[in-house]
């Protein structure tokens, strides 16, 4: 388990994209931690496991490229799996690793750490991953089908490629069903690039056909293309009751599946195969 203060086991770190997520970071793993936050999370892996029914099985090797503070890192590990998480902060990989040790040691002794970026991935060996996820990554990324192609690469054949990304289309119905004037909701269905509400950079969102031609022009074939967060943010009033988030999960996985929804979706969710 490398130490990503030390700066050993770099894979083309940018400083200037680490000291934005660093200022948030701890910010950002509260976020996770709330109703919609982990709403989000859970609904992305359980559509991860409904795809790829042998990840439930452990002893696959994992990349977590983007794993920000390791949450979806630490559930992997704990369903057996050996586990890379690469990331550009340094703050992030701190607390990745925190919440592993609080995982317990079987949890921890699986789980590797970079700090480091997608692009930095061209300069590793080649395809030794059964499964590579890059969740709220692309939007980040110059070029996001080099990052998917260096995903790819990544995988060994018939390996799985997991992205999320924000929803372009679902912007403006968001703006309009809080309240915003006809002129933010028209500017937004015209813009790409937007600033995020949490870490004051900017982001490019994606419409759903766009993320699934990504994985197309790196050689992959879509297997899954789900909504994710139908519901959760369309709302204004407080996270879910605790007790209400396994069933807001399940209506959000039931809407997810369906095709008409992806468009009204926050986030999309496009699961890959490297064929064989």
């Amino acid at each position: 388990m490398k130490d990503p203060s030390s700066g050993a086991d770099h894979a083309g770190s940018d400083p200037a994209l680490s000291a934005v997520w660093d200022a948030d970071a701890d910010a950002y793993d509260r976020y996770l931690q709330q109703g919609r936050g982990r709403l989000r999370q859970e609904a992305a892996l359980s559509n991860l496991l409904e795809t790829v029914p042998d990840l439930r099985g452990g002893g696959m090797r994992i990349l977590d490229a983007g794993a920000g503070t390791g949450r979806l890192a630490v559930r992997l590990s704990i369903l057996g799996h050996r586990v890379r998480a690469l990331d550009p902060s340094p703050r992030m990989l701190v607390l990745a690793q925190a919440h592993a040790a609080a995982a317990g040691p079987a949890v921890e002794e699986r789980l590797t750490y970079a700090a480091g970026t997608i692009e930095g991935l061209r300069s590793q060996k080649g395809p030794c991953y059964d499964i590579a996820v890059a969740h709220h990554v692309l939007e980040y990324v110059p070029d996001p089908v080099a990052a998917v192609r260096a995903l790819a690469a990544s995988l060994r054949t018939g390996g799985h490629v997991s992205l999320v990304t924000a929803n372009r289309l679902a912007r403006p119905l968001r703006l309009a069903s809080q309240g915003q004037g006809p002129e933010d909701v028209r500017a937004s269905m015209e813009e790409r690039r937007f600033r995020t509400e949490l870490f004051g950079g900017w982001r490019t969102e994606y419409t759903p056909l766009e993320l699934e031609s990504f994985s197309s022009m790196a050689g992959l074939a879509t297997v899954a293309l789900r909504g994710v967060g139908v519901f959760a943010n369309l709302q204004t009033g407080p996270d879910p009751a605790p007790e209400d988030e396994a069933l807001w999960l399940q209506v959000e996985l039931d809407a997810g599946r369906v095709p008409e929804y992806l468009g009204s979706a926050s986030y999309i969710q496009c699961i890959a195969r490297k064929p064989v």
